[in-house]
């Protein structure tokens, strides 16, 4: 008999949705409850909407929720340190039920800014913002060491590892499978790598201070003060689906510059043939993806980086047609989802 699988309770990139979408092809029992969803992607199986109630309201349907997920499902996937009850309480009730716990990081809830990425990112110091801030280190830590105790896997990829290690039983963390990209169908690779004369720039934010739109900005407007024939867009707060024809059109995409690792953007930019600039740690590169074709640069270079793609029409070809291939080679989504249920069936 195949696990009852439960995700959620937080939508970060519709990875649950798509995970569940795809055990449910598999005939499994599996779905993704959130509490509220702003994230545009929508690819929930149900909503709670806790939003819409007072405070007394929202726990108690959150009390509920839980004694109704833990006398249906053997599995449970949590995604961005947040579980079925505050602090992670739910966790030891979950096992004493004998149910299995993945934990996925997926970001700033679980990055050490002053433990770890003040030791390899010399920008960590403008990352203070949010749950970025290192004063938040000792409390995540807690959390990881938390998780670590009652989780049976702990997925944390590329440069969410490090932190994940300081803190968690290295046995349970796991590097692979990057299931954080998985809203990206490399289906939809992009057949023909073309350009326009007058480059368009892309850049889509989902938070402007970790992803150093200031910076991004600022270097826009010193190229167009130089006279730099181009056009800039920034995609904020529309529908993914709306978002994803925007890339399409787009000739340079520009994911962030502050954190030292790519997200779903830069993913989404590569597999549609496109130069992706961002700012990605020499560490963390060298042991996750050292033939990652995407343009690094940091709030110092990110203008001569930008002044050189607009100006040379090859080297956004080039770089275009090697992001394809990177994206066809580490983020072909059955393989990821393949690996997922194998997951799941050791449990």
């Amino acid at each position: 008999m195949k696990n009852k699988v439960y995700h959620g309770p937080i939508n970060i990139g519709g990875i649950g949705g798509y995970i569940s979408k795809y055990l449910r092809s598999k005939e499994y029992i599996s779905e993704f409850i959130v509490w509220q969803d702003n994230t545009m992607r929508y690819n929930h199986d149900y909503n709670l909407h806790i939003e819409k109630y007072g405070k007394y309201k929202q726990k108690l349907i959150i009390f509920l929720n839980f004694l109704l997920a833990i006398s249906k499902y053997d599995v449970f996937h949590f995604y961005g340190g947040i579980t079925l009850l505050p602090y992670g309480i739910d966790l030891p009730f979950l096992k004493l039920f004998r149910k299995k716990i993945i934990m996925t990081y997926c970001g700033s809830e679980a990055r050490l800014v002053g433990y770890v990425e003040s030791k390899r990112n010399p920008f960590s110091h403008l990352l203070k913002i949010d749950s970025n801030n290192p004063k938040y280190d000792d409390k995540k830590i807690k959390m990881i060491k938390w998780h670590s105790l009652w989780c049976d896997k702990i997925l944390a990829p590329r440069n969410i590892y490090a932190s994940a290690l300081f803190a968690a039983n290295e046995k349970k963390v796991l590097k692979y499978p990057w299931i954080h990209n998985l809203g990206f169908n490399t289906e939809n690779l992009a057949r023909e790598i073309k350009t326009n004369k007058v480059p368009t720039i892309v850049h889509a934010p989902s938070n402007r201070g970790i992803k150093g739109t200031e910076y991004i900005e600022k270097a826009i407007e010193k190229l167009k003060e130089k006279g730099l024939n181009f056009q800039y867009k920034r995609v904020e707060k529309i529908p993914n689906h709306i978002a994803q024809e925007i890339y399409k059109e787009a000739d340079i995409i520009v994911d962030q510059l502050l954190i030292g690792g790519f997200g779903t953007l830069a993913v989404e930019g590569m597999g549609y043939g496109k130069p992706v600039v961002c700012y990605i740690l020499d560490d963390v590169k060298k042991e996750h993806y050292p033939d990652c074709p995407i343009y690094n640069a940091n709030i110092d270079t990110i203008e001569k980086r930008l002044e050189a793609l607009i100006q040379d029409e090859n080297l956004r070809l080039e770089l275009g047609q090697k992001g394809v291939k990177f994206v066809k080679k580490y983020f072909d989504n059955k393989t990821i989802l393949k690996e997922m249920e194998k997951i799941y069936e050791e449990l």
